[in-house]
């Protein structure tokens, strides 16, 4: 770097003898300055000093994606409000000159996500607002937009002072527990019914696109006299004793459907009727689901 010569009577002015100085090429300059007595003449005496001259930053530096595509891989599992990826803009400059904002500026899941700033960072995270579901939507299509926040008129020369990206984001399928078909469902039987009579059945289903097999069985802690039975395959509840309302009015049953590594449960309540009143038996059903 360059300085003009320095005059002690009028004091040691140092000036740029370059434009446009680039702080993101080099920040720094240390230069060593000399002051001579008697107008620099022979005989004269001289000294030394080193001044560092720092450049400060402008905003003169867009932000850009290092990529124009960016793919990601998230778990349907994935809770609400958790983030699902980062991505960052690069920008040259620092500090407030290079904070930015992103925002989702269209794709095809409406509502499903939002893009916040790491102010330690500057990443922008996408934030999941919606629970995903591999079965109904497996990948998810959003075009971003990081913009400075902090621009600077007199180098809007250099701009756009924003850019843009494609995120592809691919749910990934997780087993999920078998569903029953109804929450809740009523079954009537005589008590003077034979032994091996049918008296209803409970159906579910694997909501996971591989349809694995599914098998029932009764919880024998709510049916510890064993009353009934249930076909493991077909879900067919049938009786396995004769019954008698006089002696059990209820039968609480709990019915497993189980489809390794998942059970989901499937709750009977059972009012056992007089076979002289010709009242039906009836079984209330609720279910849950266990990991």
């Amino acid at each position: 770097m360059e300085i003009s010569k320095i005059h002690l009577a009028d004091g040691g002015v140092i000036r740029t003898a370059l434009p446009n100085m680039d702080r993101e090429t080099r920040d720094q300059y240390v230069l060593v300055i000399q002051a001579k007595d008697m107008v620099g003449q022979m005989g004269g005496l001289s000294g030394t000093t080193s001044v560092t001259v720092t450049l400060t930053d402008v905003n003169d530096n867009p932000p850009r994606f290092t990529h124009k595509n960016y793919q990601y891989t998230v778990p349907e599992s994935l809770p609400v409000q958790s983030a699902v990826a980062r991505i960052k803009a690069a920008d040259a400059d620092i500090g407030s000159n290079a904070e930015m904002d992103y925002r989702i500026m269209d794709g095809d899941g409406p509502g499903m996500f939002n893009i916040t700033t790491e102010e330690s960072t500057q990443d922008g995270v996408i934030i999941l607002l919606k629970p995903l579901d591999f079965e109904t939507k497996s990948s998810f299509s959003l075009r971003i937009e990081a913009t400075n926040r902090n621009i600077d008129s007199n180098f809007l020369s250099a701009g756009p002072f924003s850019d843009t990206t494609s995120v592809r984001l691919t749910v990934e399928d997780v087993n999920e527990p078998p569903v029953f078909s109804t929450p809740l469902g009523r079954m009537v039987v005589s008590e003077d019914a034979r032994v091996g009579t049918s008296i209803g059945r409970v159906s579910a289903h694997d909501p996971d696109t591989s349809s694995n097999t599914i098998r029932y069985s009764i919880d024998r802690n709510t049916d510890l006299e064993r009353f009934f039975n249930v076909d493991a395959l077909s879900g067919v509840i049938s009786t396995a004793k004769p019954l008698d309302r006089e002696a059990n009015l209820i039968h609480n049953l709990t019915i497993f459907a189980i489809e390794s590594p998942f059970v989901s449960f499937h709750f009977h309540h059972a009012n056992t009727t007089d076979d002289d009143q010709q009242q039906p038996i009836r079984t209330a059903f609720t279910t849950a689901a266990s990991h």
